[in-house]
């Protein structure tokens, strides 16, 4: 009786843990090479729909759950690169956000979360574990740094599509 009670209680507790990620909140899986890298989700603050044209006019939170560990350098190399695809970064602007990147990212474990936090008028914050790490507050490079994954155009379509409904 205690174990069915101890079972019960945790498939509880599980699930409500689950809809608090997942209310408002769009889903996507990324893997590679069939290994699942992270979940992430796209947070809206408000009921509005969020679509390409007005995702900046509006709050919300990417937030990252991974699954497999990430060293901070290989983490720094592979964001300064998407950005890259999308974005133009001259000299100046590439080793701020690489100092900025440095600042912010730890060595990712397997089961860390990192929360981008996007307003409108303060730009972005990050958090690590639900710990604050950082900010970029210019909004310029705060789009740069989401467009890895909301950029209209990405080169990952079906991950764009399932966070940006």
């Amino acid at each position: 009786m205690a174990k069915l009670f101890v079972l019960i209680f945790f498939l509880t507790f599980s699930a409500q843990a689950d809809n608090i990620v997942t209310n408002n909140c769009h889903k996507h899986e990324f893997k590679k090479f069939l290994v699942k890298i992270y979940d992430i989700y796209l947070c809206k603050e408000d009921n509005l729909a969020l679509n390409y044209h007005n995702i900046y006019q509006h709050n919300f939170s990417l937030i990252i759950h991974y699954n497999i560990d990430i060293k901070k350098t290989k983490l720094i190399s592979s964001t300064l690169s998407e950005i890259s695809r999308y974005h133009k970064l001259n000299y100046r602007e590439k080793k701020y956000l690489k100092n900025k990147f440095t600042e912010i990212y730890p060595d990712i474990l397997k089961s860390d979360v990192l929360k981008a936090k996007y307003n409108v008028k303060q730009g972005l914050q990050f958090f690590y574990n639900n710990k604050l790490a950082g900010k970029i507050i210019n909004k310029d490079n705060a789009t740069k740094f989401l467009d890895i994954w909301l950029y209209k155009h990405n080169h990952y379509k079906k991950m764009q599509q399932d966070l940006v409904n």
